[in-house]
């Protein structure tokens, strides 16, 4: 009985038209993402090695960021970190096949 009150409270409410489309087009954009994936898997991965070195550069950036704003006595390590950070962010943006073989091997040495 209990369990049945929840779930009509919980999902009482419709969700709007617009948005349940909006996950039916993510969904297939996904599918065919996927897809893709599949069939070239080299591409995929260069793809996933650009999109986190961008993801790191907006990291060193931050860590510049808060190293300048910070009161904190480790400011200074924080801003070398982020030009670090920022170094191999731009490495990895320039030479995208050269990082991902890097991967590959770390994660080789790895296991």
């Amino acid at each position: 009985m209990l369990e049945s009150a929840v779930y009509t409270t919980m999902y009482a409410q419709k969700s709007p038209d617009w948005l349940r489309a909006v996950q039916i087009g993510l969904g297939a954009l996904t599918i065919a993402l996927s897809i893709f994936a599949l069939a070239f898997p080299a591409i995929a991965y260069i793809s996933v090695v650009w999109i986190l070195s961008i993801v790191l550069f907006f990291v060193g950036i931050e860590q510049i960021m808060a190293g300048i704003f910070s009161p904190r006595r480790s400011r200074w390590s924080s801003i070398g970190l982020g030009v670090l950070v920022l170094i191999f962010a731009a490495i990895a943006m320039t030479f995208p096949l050269a990082a991902a073989l890097t991967i590959i091997i770390f994660i080789g040495m790895h296991s």
